[in-house]
């Protein structure tokens, strides 16, 4: 946990050296920006720094793609099955045959889609099998928490590697 407000603390300076570059450039030359329009801007590029943790969008993000990546099994399933499969479905894409998604946006999200199913899917067969009888705030938190996945991104990795 400390190492999560460490992280803040950083994003934190970043945010705030950007509010005052925001603020210098308006101050230099304020005939060439709207001041309010300005600081809209800045406090919405300050929001996405301060989401920003370890790199990903969210540590929700981060803790499953550090799971997945170390997780041997589904490390192996992604790359050896969900991966190519994804390539070979892609051009069959009807998103594809229309020009709205490149190929490369077809395979990063029915990469995305897999892995989310794997997970919910292992999830569900964890509480069916292993009669695990959760309370009702445990299946909340880890339902809040996986859907806070950003399931785009962590594709994206698996496809860079």
């Amino acid at each position: 946990m400390l190492s999560y407000y460490n992280h803040m603390n950083e994003n934190t300076s970043e945010a705030v050296e950007l509010l005052n570059n925001r603020l210098e450039t308006y101050e230099k030359h304020p005939d060439l920006y709207d001041r309010d329009m300005m600081l809209r801007q800045a406090v919405d590029e300050i929001f996405n720094v301060m989401k920003k943790y370890n790199g990903y969008s969210n540590p929700e993000t981060y803790h499953m793609d550090l799971w997945l990546s170390n997780e041997r099994s589904e490390n192996e399933y992604i790359r050896e099955d969900i991966i190519p499969e994804c390539k070979q479905e892609a051009p069959k894409s009807r998103q594809v045959r229309d020009g709205i998604w490149t190929m490369d946006q077809a395979v990063k999200f029915c990469v995305a889609d897999r892995i989310k199913d794997m997970i919910e899917e292992e999830k569900d067969r964890i509480e069916l099998e292993e009669e695990m009888v959760m309370p009702g705030w445990a299946m909340a938190f880890i339902n809040s928490s996986l859907s806070e996945v950003n399931w785009d991104e962590i594709a994206e990795g698996f496809l860079r590697e």
